[in-house]
């Protein structure tokens, strides 16, 4: 779940920020940083400059020892992910590999090789929207945790000298994020086991190898978000960002009275007709029932109402992906009946957490 409380130890803090209109920023302050100071200075000035890539967290300024980089809705409790249980599990694995490999393509053509060293020490995290995101810790060819990460032809260089020491540096990440099940068999642990070989001619040789490596072996369809789907979700990692930094009032707590036990509000009980949380509900009933038209006029109903009720947010994005990939796969037909599933479990996990910050 994405609650603040439960945050990774290299965060210190979420705050408002003035980026010429109010942001939310979370606070970057990895624990080596006053030990590895020129590393992790280098790393944020290259990371600064850095063209904005969807799976990168955005780095927005300095402060102090820290960095400051844009809210995203991580998934700070999620548990690596089991190789070869399910189709649908494989399929996300292979599409994180893919992401994997287009951000380290993305700083490849971005940086030289001696600023290509300053990323070698990834943190990979993964969003609500089960998307990887990408954040950095600074890296010196002596930090005992470097090993982890960098091929070993590439620790004591200094610099990454080749593809294969990316992919070596890709599948590390995926190990991160995946484990291997003792069980059943999956293709993608085989690619990863490649990416991780000592011997750099046994990797892929090349990130667009890997790339289709991967995408065979989830298999993947579709592992990026598309623009409008960045703009959505943008929209949605603002609101909620602001729901945690500007949590709203307590309410006041009622004067003690008596009041007959059929009088007092329930916590059940049905939301106003018209309402913003009333079309909601009638957007997932919808949803459920497959009515993705009808879905979305209530999600859009509810969000004039309520523009920032961060649910509908949520739940019209998933409406406008079905109907694209069902669209795509093969036609007007209805969405398959595990991916409307699998997005209103997303959706209840967000509301559980809203919930959580309300207390």
């Amino acid at each position: 779940m994405s609650d603040w409380r439960d945050h990774g130890p290299d965060f210190v803090d979420v705050r408002e920020y003035d980026d010429g209109r109010p942001i939310v920023v979370m606070e970057l302050r990895p624990a080596d940083a006053d030990v590895l100071g020129a590393a992790w200075d280098e790393l944020r000035t290259a990371w600064l400059d850095l063209p904005p890539h969807p799976n990168i967290l955005d780095a927005i300024d300095r402060s102090g020892r820290s960095l400051l980089v844009r809210f995203a809705a991580l998934d700070w409790r999620r548990e690596p992910l089991i190789l070869g249980l399910g189709e649908a599990d494989d399929k996300l694995a292979g599409a994180w590999g893919v992401q994997l490999c287009k951000v380290y393509e993305h700083l490849a053509q971005s940086l030289d090789e001696r600023l290509l060293f300053c990323f070698v020490r990834p943190m990979p995290m993964v969003d609500l929207d089960e998307q990887v995101r990408l954040g950095f810790l600074p890296a010196s060819a002596f930090h005992p945790v470097i090993g982890r990460f960098v091929a070993p032809e590439a620790r004591h260089a200094n610099e990454v000298p080749n593809e294969a020491a990316l992919a070596f540096l890709v599948g590390r990440a995926m190990s991160e994020l995946t484990r291997a099940s003792h069980h059943c068999a999956s293709t993608l642990t085989t690619v990863i086991e490649r990416c991780l070989a000592p011997d750099p001619g046994a990797r892929f040789q090349t990130l667009r190898e890997l790339r289709r490596a991967f995408r065979h072996a989830g298999p993947v369809r579709n592992e990026q978000r598309t623009p409008d789907e960045l703009a959505d979700w943008a929209a949605f990692e603002e609101a909620l960002g602001l729901r945690i930094v500007r949590p709203p009032p307590s309410p006041r707590p009622p004067v003690a009275r008596h009041e007959p036990w059929a009088a007092r509000p329930h916590a059940l009980d049905p939301p106003p007709p018209g309402s913003a949380r009333a079309h909601y509900l009638d957007g997932k009933a919808h949803f459920r029932a497959a009515r993705l038209a009808e879905a979305r006029a209530s999600f859009e109903r509810a969000l004039a109402l309520d523009p920032r009720m961060i649910e509908a947010m949520l739940l019209r994005r998933e409406v406008d992906r079905l109907v694209d990939a069902t669209r795509a796969a093969a036609g007007h037909q209805d969405p398959p009946s595990n991916d409307l599933e699998e997005a209103l479990a997303k959706s209840a996990r967000l509301e559980a957490q809203l919930a959580r910050l309300a207390e």
